[in-house]
């Protein structure tokens, strides 16, 4: 089977709401190129999205779904995308669309000299409490692993297959972000970074809005720095 040049991947979770937006705006953005494919996950969702997601997958050639038998959380979700990812160059990002999927050929061009680019929101008014979390983990994860990036959670990466085929990805919290560019940086990438409009999202439920989202996250990230260092 062909490598295609660039995928790209949409895990979701019980996104009926947001989940059509999200795979239209990805396939208009994608229109004009020729070697891409759009991986939509699904971790186990339990509503209509499912079924959204087979019907663009019948539709469009382009579009492949994979997904997981029963829900197993975001870590896993991203980290089957990027193992069922089959392009030179992977990008991925959440079905409430924080970025505009237009963004992403703008971040192809950039890549010719980089292993790994890492986006940071623009524009993005946080909940006081997103803010203190974002801020607080972003500090303990430059000082655990010295990975100086401005928001290492957002969802905007791009990565090279070399890169990809040396990550061993196991987190099952949002810490998977911050995996992988911890994973990049240690095998020696060069990681880049690129500002990009934030977009809020228009529909369904936030599964990281609660400040209790943000523990398993901070006590895997703790867990795993004590078992890597």
């Amino acid at each position: 089977m062909s490598r295609p040049a660039f995928s790209f991947f949409i895990p979701f979770f019980n996104e009926e709401a947001s989940l059509r937006r999200a795979v239209e705006e990805s396939l208009a953005a994608f229109a004009e190129l020729d070697d891409i494919e759009i991986v939509l996950v699904d971790d186990g969702s339990a509503d209509a999205s499912p079924g959204m997601a087979d019907a663009y997958a019948a539709e469009h050639d382009r579009v492949r779904v994979v997904r997981h038998a029963v829900n197993r959380g975001y870590g896993p979700a991203v980290c089957t995308g990027f193992r069922e990812s089959r392009g030179a160059i992977v990008g991925y990002t959440d079905a409430d669309l924080p970025v505009d999927p237009r963004r992403y050929l703008e971040g192809l061009q950039r890549m010719h000299d980089l292993d790994v680019l890492v986006g940071h929101p623009r524009g993005y008014v946080q909940r006081r409490h997103r803010k203190l979390y974002t801020k607080g983990y972003n500090a303990l994860i430059r000082a655990m692993f010295g990975v100086r990036v401005t928001n290492i959670n957002f969802s905007f990466k791009l990565l090279r297959r070399h890169v990809i085929d040396g990550l061993s990805l196991d987190a099952v919290s949002g810490f998977v972000d911050a995996q992988i560019v911890i994973e990049a940086h240690r095998g020696g990438a060069t990681i880049g970074e690129m500002p990009v409009d934030y977009q809020p999202r228009e529909a369904g439920i936030s599964h990281f809005d609660s400040p209790l989202a943000a523990v398993p996250t901070a006590r895997e990230a703790l867990s795993w720095w004590m078992r890597t260092r």
